[in-house]
């Protein structure tokens, strides 16, 4: 390689949009570098009265695996180190909890916002 320094990795983004069922998507982002995960997001929205709504996302923002669930106070927990994390099992795994539990994650947003139009915390 001329002047000894390293070659930039191949960097290739996958977009996967799927929907569960009408008004109920998810969009999941896969990041590679030289064919390996490298980063990815998981979003799950909602369409509620004529507007998408983020439900639960996961993603690896800032170097750290986490999940931002959109239905609680505190919405960020970390899950792991990016750095040390096999990603491709983590995207896999996040899609997967996703799939089998947005019914009940979808039912906690819809909580959430009823709690804030009867003027209770939303």
């Amino acid at each position: 390689m001329k002047g000894g320094g390293r070659r930039k990795p191949r960097v290739t983004v996958e977009k996967h949009p799927l929907e569960f069922a009408p008004g109920e998507n998810v969009d999941v982002s896969i990041m590679k570098a030289d064919g390996r995960t490298s980063a990815f997001g998981v979003n799950y929205r909602t369409l509620v009265d004529g507007v998408w709504r983020d439900v639960i996302r996961y993603d690896t923002a800032h170097g750290r695996v986490h999940v931002h669930r959109f239905w609680r106070e505190r919405a960020v927990e970390d899950v792991g180190d990016a750095h040390d994390a096999d990603l491709e099992d983590a995207a896999k795994a996040a899609y997967d909890n996703v799939r089998e539990n947005w019914r009940g994650y979808r039912k906690r947003l819809l909580r959430k916002l009823e709690r804030g139009r009867r003027g209770g915390r939303a």
